[in-house]
């Protein structure tokens, strides 16, 4: 059994997934967690398992906070529109969408060891939504929000090295890597994708009963 979490705006809503015998998913609520974190956009498993990391759209910010949700520590200020986390073993990668930029943070302070400038002619607020490393291909995989839904992939530098235009939902507002697979969550469909890390075609997906999700991560269930 694999426990979800999905953010959603102020709170984390705690969902499972058991495999009936035909391997048909069922999907069922535990609980809601209240976050003290305005408007927040995504969030990250640190490397330990051990905490989550959340970017505020709003306050421009990273919180590392407790499985609870208690928050823990802020970043100061990173940038102007904070939409997308991935927390790699080495550094935390945060991307800022209307300035096209990348940027990797220091675990130990939060703060910012490099940036990254990845152009990108869309409209301000259609830019990259969402950031996730592909283990099977080894490389960072960034996704634009819709109009269109674009999966661009990077390599260690993020120089673009691939670009795949994908037709599957209505928008994508976060994404992340779990054993061997790429899982896209769509705000406006309220849908999970699992998708194949190779050419990112859809294998499976699941409806949420969900509002505005905007970020998705897995880890094993401990109870």
């Amino acid at each position: 059994m694999l426990r979800v979490k999905f953010l959603v705006y102020i709170s984390i809503a705690l969902i499972f997934f058991s495999f009936k015998k035909d391997g048909t998913p069922k999907m069922y609520f535990d609980s809601w967690i209240s976050l003290k974190i305005p408007e927040p956009s995504d969030i990250a498993l640190s490397p330990n398992g051990s905490t989550f990391y959340v970017v505020s759209d709003d306050k421009a910010a990273v919180y590392e906070i407790e499985l609870s949700g208690k928050v823990l520590r802020k970043s100061a200020t990173l940038g102007i529109d904070l939409e997308g986390v991935c927390a790699r073993p080495d550094f935390l990668y945060v991307v800022d969408e209307t300035p096209r930029k990348i940027y990797m943070l220091n675990y130990d302070n939060l703060e910012v060891a490099r940036t990254f400038h990845v152009p990108y002619s869309g409209a301000r607020n259609k830019g990259f939504e969402s950031i996730t490393y592909n283990e099977v291909k080894k490389c960072f995989v960034l996704i634009t929000e819709r109009d269109p839904i674009y999966i661009i992939e990077l390599d260690e530098d993020f120089r673009q090295i691939n670009e795949i235009r994908w037709k599957e939902a209505r928008d994508i507002s976060a994404a992340t890597f779990h054993e061997n697979h790429v899982y896209l969550l769509s705000d406006e469909d309220m849908t999970v994708f699992k998708c194949d890390p190779q050419d990112y075609k859809v294998l499976s997906k699941w409806k949420i009963n969900v509002h505005n999700p905007e970020g998705i991560v897995f880890f094993k269930d401990k109870m």
